[in-house]
Protein backbone atom coordinates (compact mmCIF):
# COMPACT_ATOMS: atom_id res chain seq x y z
CA UNK A 1 0.00 0.00 0.00
CA UNK A 2 2.98 2.43 0.24
CA UNK A 3 3.16 2.96 -3.41
CA UNK A 4 -1.27 3.95 -3.25
CA UNK A 5 -0.27 6.24 -0.86
CA UNK A 6 2.25 8.36 -2.38
CA UNK A 7 1.02 8.34 -6.46
CA UNK A 8 -1.45 11.14 -5.59
CA UNK A 9 -4.77 11.70 -7.31
CA UNK A 10 -8.51 11.79 -6.59
CA UNK A 11 -11.30 9.32 -5.39
CA UNK A 12 -14.40 9.03 -4.32
CA UNK A 13 -17.09 6.42 -3.77
CA UNK A 14 -19.69 5.84 -6.09
CA UNK A 15 -22.70 3.25 -6.58
CA UNK A 16 -22.68 1.39 -9.71
CA UNK A 17 -25.55 0.03 -11.55
CA UNK A 18 -23.72 -2.29 -13.87
CA UNK A 19 -21.45 -5.30 -12.64
CA UNK A 20 -17.94 -3.70 -11.31
CA UNK A 21 -15.21 -5.59 -9.78
CA UNK A 22 -12.93 -4.85 -7.22
CA UNK A 23 -9.63 -3.88 -9.99
CA UNK A 24 -12.09 -2.65 -12.89
CA UNK A 25 -10.79 0.00 -15.01
CA UNK A 26 -12.46 2.64 -16.94
CA UNK A 27 -11.49 5.78 -18.77
CA UNK A 28 -13.21 9.17 -17.34
CA UNK A 29 -15.54 9.57 -20.69
CA UNK A 30 -17.24 5.58 -20.04
CA UNK A 31 -18.31 5.68 -16.96
CA UNK A 32 -20.62 2.53 -16.23
CA UNK A 33 -24.24 3.77 -15.12
CA UNK A 34 -23.38 4.97 -11.47
CA UNK A 35 -24.42 7.18 -8.82
CA UNK A 36 -21.94 9.32 -6.58
CA UNK A 37 -22.41 9.91 -2.96
CA UNK A 38 -19.48 12.40 -2.11
CA UNK A 39 -17.73 14.80 -4.82
CA UNK A 40 -14.09 13.49 -5.68
CA UNK A 41 -11.98 13.89 -3.02
CA UNK A 42 -8.42 15.55 -4.24
CA UNK A 43 -5.86 13.88 -2.08
CA UNK A 44 -4.11 10.30 -1.96
CA UNK A 45 -6.57 6.86 -1.03
CA UNK A 46 -5.61 5.52 2.51
CA UNK A 47 -7.02 2.48 3.22
CA UNK A 48 -8.50 3.40 6.51
CA UNK A 49 -10.54 5.41 4.63
CA UNK A 50 -12.68 2.42 3.29
CA UNK A 51 -12.09 0.91 6.91
CA UNK A 52 -13.59 3.97 8.64
CA UNK A 53 -16.53 3.44 5.86
CA UNK A 54 -16.77 0.20 6.39
CA UNK A 55 -17.81 0.87 10.36
CA UNK A 56 -20.40 3.09 9.48
CA UNK A 57 -22.05 1.73 6.82
CA UNK A 58 -21.69 -1.86 7.17
CA UNK A 59 -24.18 -2.05 9.79
CA UNK A 60 -26.95 -0.62 7.10
CA UNK A 61 -29.24 -3.05 5.90
CA UNK A 62 -29.62 -3.15 1.73
CA UNK A 63 -32.46 -0.40 0.66
CA UNK A 64 -34.68 -0.14 -2.92
CA UNK A 65 -34.38 3.62 -3.89
CA UNK A 66 -36.31 4.86 -7.25
CA UNK A 67 -35.37 6.62 -10.03
CA UNK A 68 -36.95 10.18 -10.63
CA UNK A 69 -37.71 12.29 -13.15
CA UNK A 70 -35.14 13.47 -16.01
CA UNK A 71 -33.15 16.52 -15.20
CA UNK A 72 -29.95 18.40 -16.20
CA UNK A 73 -26.77 19.47 -13.94
CA UNK A 74 -23.32 20.72 -14.39
CA UNK A 75 -22.10 24.44 -14.70
CA UNK A 76 -23.87 25.17 -18.03
CA UNK A 77 -27.28 22.43 -16.94
CA UNK A 78 -26.30 20.79 -20.04
CA UNK A 79 -25.22 17.12 -17.93
CA UNK A 80 -28.19 14.54 -18.14
CA UNK A 81 -29.11 12.66 -14.93
CA UNK A 82 -32.10 10.78 -13.75
CA UNK A 83 -32.71 12.29 -9.77
CA UNK A 84 -32.94 9.44 -7.31
CA UNK A 85 -36.19 9.65 -5.30
CA UNK A 86 -35.08 11.06 -1.85
CA UNK A 87 -35.05 8.69 1.05
CA UNK A 88 -34.18 8.51 4.34
CA UNK A 89 -31.71 5.77 3.42
CA UNK A 90 -29.83 7.83 0.85
CA UNK A 91 -29.09 10.51 2.98
CA UNK A 92 -27.98 8.41 5.89
CA UNK A 93 -25.32 6.59 3.57
CA UNK A 94 -24.52 10.63 2.32
CA UNK A 95 -24.00 11.16 6.37
CA UNK A 96 -21.96 8.82 7.33
CA UNK A 97 -19.74 9.04 3.97
CA UNK A 98 -19.21 12.74 4.68
CA UNK A 99 -18.71 11.62 8.76
CA UNK A 100 -15.82 9.88 7.15
CA UNK A 101 -14.10 12.30 4.39
CA UNK A 102 -15.77 15.86 5.36
CA UNK A 103 -12.29 17.29 6.34
CA UNK A 104 -10.92 15.89 3.26
CA UNK A 105 -9.92 18.49 0.18
CA UNK A 106 -13.22 17.87 -1.61
CA UNK A 107 -15.09 20.85 -3.68
CA UNK A 108 -18.72 21.63 -0.87
CA UNK A 109 -20.39 23.07 -3.52
CA UNK A 110 -21.28 19.70 -5.20
CA UNK A 111 -22.02 18.54 -1.56
CA UNK A 112 -24.81 20.11 -0.15
CA UNK A 113 -27.53 19.99 -0.95
CA UNK A 114 -27.11 16.26 -1.49
CA UNK A 115 -29.21 15.78 -4.66
CA UNK A 116 -28.59 11.92 -5.71
CA UNK A 117 -28.73 11.35 -9.21
CA UNK A 118 -27.33 8.59 -11.94
CA UNK A 119 -25.90 10.71 -14.78
CA UNK A 120 -26.52 8.89 -18.16
CA UNK A 121 -26.57 10.29 -21.81
CA UNK A 122 -29.84 11.50 -22.31
CA UNK A 123 -30.73 8.58 -24.91
CA UNK A 124 -29.37 6.39 -22.55
CA UNK A 125 -32.82 3.97 -21.46
CA UNK A 126 -31.00 1.44 -19.21
CA UNK A 127 -32.59 3.45 -16.40
CA UNK A 128 -35.93 4.66 -16.57
CA UNK A 129 -38.09 7.25 -13.97
CA UNK A 130 -40.20 4.37 -11.92
CA UNK A 131 -37.65 2.16 -12.21
CA UNK A 132 -35.87 0.58 -8.53
CA UNK A 133 -32.31 0.19 -7.29
CA UNK A 134 -31.42 -2.28 -4.86
CA UNK A 135 -28.30 -0.72 -3.25
CA UNK A 136 -26.32 -3.39 -0.95
CA UNK A 137 -23.00 -1.15 -1.40
CA UNK A 138 -20.37 1.29 -3.13
CA UNK A 139 -17.25 1.18 -4.19
CA UNK A 140 -14.44 3.91 -4.23
CA UNK A 141 -12.69 4.53 -7.55
CA UNK A 142 -9.22 6.49 -7.61
CA UNK A 143 -8.02 8.45 -10.50
CA UNK A 144 -4.28 8.75 -10.27
CA UNK A 145 -2.76 12.37 -11.62
CA UNK A 146 -1.72 13.08 -14.99
CA UNK A 147 -4.29 9.60 -15.66
CA UNK A 148 -7.78 9.26 -17.56
CA UNK A 149 -8.40 6.34 -16.01
CA UNK A 150 -10.42 5.26 -13.00
CA UNK A 151 -9.78 2.07 -10.88
CA UNK A 152 -11.82 0.72 -8.30
CA UNK A 153 -9.73 0.37 -5.68
CA UNK A 154 -11.97 -0.67 -2.69
CA UNK A 155 -15.87 -1.60 -1.86
CA UNK A 156 -17.95 -1.01 0.85
CA UNK A 157 -21.00 -3.27 1.54
CA UNK A 158 -24.33 -2.85 3.49
CA UNK A 159 -24.99 -5.44 6.10
CA UNK A 160 -25.83 -9.01 4.87
CA UNK A 161 -25.45 -7.86 0.92
CA UNK A 162 -24.86 -10.85 -1.24
CA UNK A 163 -24.71 -9.05 -4.73
CA UNK A 164 -21.63 -9.55 -7.00
CA UNK A 165 -22.20 -5.36 -7.67
CA UNK A 166 -22.77 -2.65 -5.48
CA UNK A 167 -26.32 -2.34 -6.58
CA UNK A 168 -29.14 -4.04 -8.58
CA UNK A 169 -31.48 -2.55 -11.44
CA UNK A 170 -35.26 -3.36 -10.78
CA UNK A 171 -37.21 -2.65 -13.98
CA UNK A 172 -40.51 -1.15 -13.26
CA UNK A 173 -41.86 -3.66 -15.42
CA UNK A 174 -40.28 -6.22 -13.46
CA UNK A 175 -41.77 -5.06 -10.23
CA UNK A 176 -45.73 -5.10 -12.11
CA UNK A 177 -44.98 -8.62 -13.69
Amino acid sequence: MAEQETRGGKFLPAFFVEPILLGDEFNKDAWPLHMTYFPPVNDTFKPEYADKMRQYINPMEPFLAQVGQSDYFGPDHDIHVKRMVPSNQLIAVHRRILAVLQDLPHSKQFRMPYNPHISMGEQDRRVETGDSIEIGGFSIVEKQQMSSTWRVIAKVGLKGAGMNTDARLIKETQRSA
